[in-house]
């Protein structure tokens, strides 16, 4: 009898340290996916300051200067900050960022229009 009571607190320990080691490990994963998905985004904004200060500095200040920044001109540009960011993307960031996004021309044309409206401030 003691011996089946035993064989049953053996039982229900290990099921115990089982599932215990599981929900601990997705924790452990889900900390590291976590973390890595800012890093990545850290990344990305860096990028996307960068190109759009370099823009700037070599085309819209320019143009500015000389009276000739009109709405083609800031499409051209725009473009431009757009297309610079993408070939820069890695191809995992281009579709962690494709199967996560709806559009993702769209939400970086925002987050370049963004970036330019904080660096104004």
């Amino acid at each position: 009898m003691q011996d089946i009571i035993l064989s049953i607190i053996a039982l229900i320990i290990t099921l115990l340290l089982t599932f215990i080691s599981t929900k601990v490990s997705v924790f452990i994963n889900e900390k590291v996916k976590t973390e890595k998905n800012q890093k990545a985004f850290q990344n990305l904004n860096l990028l996307v300051i960068s190109t759009v200060k370099s823009t700037y500095q070599t085309y819209v200040e320019s143009l500015k200067k000389d009276g000739l920044f009109d709405s083609n001109a800031q499409k051209e540009a725009l473009n431009f900050i757009k297309d610079k960011i993408l070939s820069q993307l890695s191809e995992d960031m281009k579709e962690y960022l494709f199967t996560n996004l709806i559009d993702l021309d769209e939400w970086t044309k925002t987050i370049i229009e963004s970036t330019i409206y904080d660096l104004k401030k």
